[in-house]
């Protein structure tokens, strides 16, 4: 049983860091896409629609940032089964 509780808490973790390293990838890659625009200085000379388009989420972008935030809900979830389930078994 103890192992069980242990391979929850580690399966959450690793559910959460790679949520959150998912995340962090769509942030950056969609921070570069801005700074490559601003450094070329078409962020003022273009128009709004064109540059929102331009900025704007791909759909696979949207899929990683969802597939990301369901893991980091999943690991958060397994996270605390697996902590309840220990403090239960110890007391």
């Amino acid at each position: 049983m103890k192992r069980q509780q242990s391979l929850l808490v580690t399966l959450g973790l690793i559910l959460l860091v790679s949520g959150a390293t998912m995340l962090f990838t769509l942030w950056a890659s969609s921070f570069s896409d801005y700074k490559a625009l601003e450094d070329l200085g078409l962020d003022l000379s273009m128009a709004p629609d064109v540059f929102a388009e331009l900025t704007s989420l791909s759909a696979g972008e949207r899929y990683l940032g969802a597939w990301g935030i369901g893991s980091m809900a999943l690991g958060f979830i397994v996270l605390i089964v697996g902590i309840a389930l220990s403090r239960r078994n110890r007391s």
